[in-house]
């Protein structure tokens, strides 16, 4: 296996004069490579695809990578190794899938890297569409927020239209620019089309 040396830079953002420490995707290009290196193919996921579109780029926490190709499961031993010998923490997503927590400088990311798995799926229409964006030359696959949306609306988690109202004050506020009619469309190609459109609009989309 081909081995990367992981450079890390800590990037930092300051509010009312106070250092907030966190990560920029680019502190990350090396595991990205990495990963990439072992045959898989991913796209980011999760709540990084909306405030990324907003124009965050120092994020805390964690960024979550669904992978379309290549298995997880096959290189499992190996990302375990790597991580071992690196000095990074191996846990598992709620899922069940791979976690790893990276050092960036003084801080931790969180890596949650997922996979098709029971119904937990991200459409290939979903990942055909998403955006490609350049970090530090590795060409990184981001669902757009209205793809991330709409998967977080079919989750129907506990806590989901909860979740969803914070986007919802996004989009009126000006800051969050998403197609209402994308949303529709998006959320026509499952089965529980009805389901995903009744907590957004719970949530406060005018659909």
């Amino acid at each position: 296996m081909e081995v990367f040396r992981l450079v890390f830079n800590v990037s930092c953002c300051f509010v009312f004069g106070c250092a907030v420490l966190g990560f920029r995707l680019e502190d990350l290009v090396s595991v990205f490579r990495w990963l990439s290196s072992l045959g898989l193919g991913f796209v980011v996921i999760g709540d990084t695809c909306v405030y990324y579109s907003i124009g965050k780029r120092v994020f805390e926490g964690d960024v979550d990578l669904f992978v379309f190709e290549g298995s997880l499961s096959a290189v499992e031993g190996d990302i375990v190794s790597y991580a071992d010998e690196s000095g990074w923490d191996v846990g598992s997503t709620w899922l069940g899938t791979l976690s790893l927590v990276v050092r960036v400088g003084s801080e931790e990311a969180a890596l949650d890297l997922y996979e098709a798995v029971h119904d937990f799926y991200v459409p290939w229409e979903f990942i055909e569409g998403s955006r490609v964006i350049d970090v530090s030359g590795f060409p990184l696959k981001m669902l757009s927020p209205e793809q991330h949306i709409v998967l977080k609306a079919r989750s129907g988690s506990e806590y989901v239209v909860e979740e969803l109202h914070e986007y919802v004050d996004l989009y009126e506020s000006g800051n969050l620019r998403i197609s209402l009619q994308e949303l529709r469309r998006l959320s026509s190609l499952f089965e529980d089309q009805r389901a995903i459109i009744s907590r957004l609009k719970k949530a406060g989309f005018p659909l």
